[in-house]
């Protein structure tokens, strides 16, 4: 029964692992033939593709056009004015003749006229359009810039993590591979020394729940690097079915902590930071610009008209008009209902708030510093304790594996110390990916990464 029994277990246990396996490397029909990503490939589709990426580009766009547009408060407007009118009947008017002032009665039938104006501000204080709208508008679009690299910066950070979540899963699933591989063989160790007399049916049958265990664990951590890629190609924007593969090797190398004085630099040049600055350059010039709508405009206004008759009894003289004019123009709003006084009080408003962002800004980016700056320590020296644990653990199996074989250990020393080194593998892995991503986010805390 039992000589049956193993050979069939391990033949279903072949072919369910390989049956996931090809699963998870079969090529998904009508995707590109390059389905290995390097971290950079991968960073720079996200930030193609990414949703909030493609609204942050939009954003700045919005902006660059609000300054284009911010850029006619102080050139000169011209407008093209054409006319025609005609009466049916024919409206009587009288003529003057200015050679010999005759008096005559025409029938006006048709009359066309066209007609330029130029306006050019001279002193234009509407809501201090002429000095102060641009000027804010280019604000505006230097923090838009600033919060589109800032956006940038947290894509990637969310790219590495989702690449690192699939290379971390593949690592553990390979961890657990070993461990099948090892049950597999303390199973047919199992086996052999009960058919020899030398081990009881209670360790076979230990040593095939061992291996049950851990084919259920296998099975779950290649369903989980499925997952974690259909979770990339998602935030990739791709066909979540697609076999895509994370394409780079890491050494876990030491990473230097940053110095006060990187710190204090990486603050002051920190996309948040600077955009903060770049909101309030823009309110403290809109309130100046409010301030500055309390004064008079001055305009320069030019036209040219020009106009023809069409009469009844044919005249010709008489018939066109040709003129022009030109001058300057004051307008001064002396009360607007207080509208004026309440818009300086909100403008005000807008930049204490801009000011109090800004200080926050720095506290914040500060904080992430040295929180990321902790998490590399801590995760550096948890992958080095993780290392000897590994280590450890590996000589305990291989004395555990020795006693077995003289006889002075039992089977659950054996299982024990498979699990223990399992577990120490995995921890490994985990306090490695770990360490990467806190590395990764103390990049993106000094305002890189990208």
């Amino acid at each position: 029964m039992i000589r049956r029994c193993v050979p069939v277990f391990l033949t279903a246990l072949w072919v369910l692992t390989a049956t996931v396996a090809a699963a998870q490397s079969a090529p998904a029909g009508a995707m590109p033939s390059k389905m290995a990503l390097t971290i950079g490939e991968a960073i720079e589709l996200a930030w193609q593709n990414n949703i909030e990426a493609i609204r942050q580009r939009n954003a700045l766009q919005r902006s660059e056009a609000e300054k284009l547009r911010s850029r006619s408060t102080w050139l000169p407007r011209l407008d093209l004015t054409l006319g025609w009118r005609a009466n049916y009947p024919g409206r009587i008017e009288q003529l003057v003749d200015p050679n010999t002032g005759k008096r005559s009665f025409v029938v006006l039938e048709n009359f066309y006229s066209y007609q330029f104006t130029l306006q050019q501000p001279l002193f234009n204080s509407r809501g201090g359009s002429y000095l102060h709208v641009p000027k804010a508008a280019g604000a505006q679009v230097d923090a838009s810039e600033e919060d589109l690299r800032a956006r940038r910066q947290l894509v990637a950070l969310q790219a590495k993590t989702k690449c690192y979540d699939l290379l971390k899963s593949q690592r553990l699933a390979d961890v657990q591979q070993r461990a099948v591989q090892r049950s597999i063989e303390q199973l047919e160790t199992s086996k052999a020394r009960y058919e020899l007399g030398s081990a009881s049916m209670s360790d076979f049958l230990k040593s095939k729940v061992q291996l049950g265990n851990d084919s259920l664990e296998l099975i779950t951590r290649l369903n989980a690097i499925e997952v974690d890629r259909a979770e990339l190609n998602n935030f990739l924007a791709l066909d979540v079915s697609r076999a895509t593969a994370v394409d780079v090797e890491f050494e876990f190398e030491p990473y230097p902590l940053p110095a006060e004085e990187a710190i204090v630099q990486a603050v002051d040049h920190h996309p948040a930071v600077m955009a903060r600055e770049y909101d309030l350059k823009r309110w403290s010039t809109e309130l100046g610009g409010t301030q500055f709508s309390r004064l008079p405009s001055i305009d320069f206004v030019g036209t040219y008209a020009w106009g023809s008759f069409d009469f009844a009894d044919g005249l010709n003289s008489l018939t066109e008009l040709d003129a022009y004019s030109f001058g300057v123009q004051l307008n001064w709003n002396l009360f607007s209902g207080f509208s004026t006084s309440a818009n300086v009080k909100q403008a005000k408003v807008s930049k204490h708030e801009a000011e109090s962002e800004l200080a926050q800004s720095r506290r914040d980016v500060r904080l992430e510093i040295k929180t990321a700056a902790l998490g590399v320590n801590e995760g550096g020296q948890r992958f080095r304790v993780a290392e000897d644990q590994v280590e450890s653990a590996q000589e305990d199996l291989d004395i555990a594996q020795e006693k077995y074989n003289l006889g002075a250990a039992t089977i659950l020393d054996i299982l024990v110390a498979q699990v223990n080194l399992s577990s120490a593998e995995t921890g490994r892995i985990q306090a490695g990916y770990d360490w990467l991503l806190s590395i990764a986010e103390l990049e993106r805390a000094m305002g890189g990464g990208d």
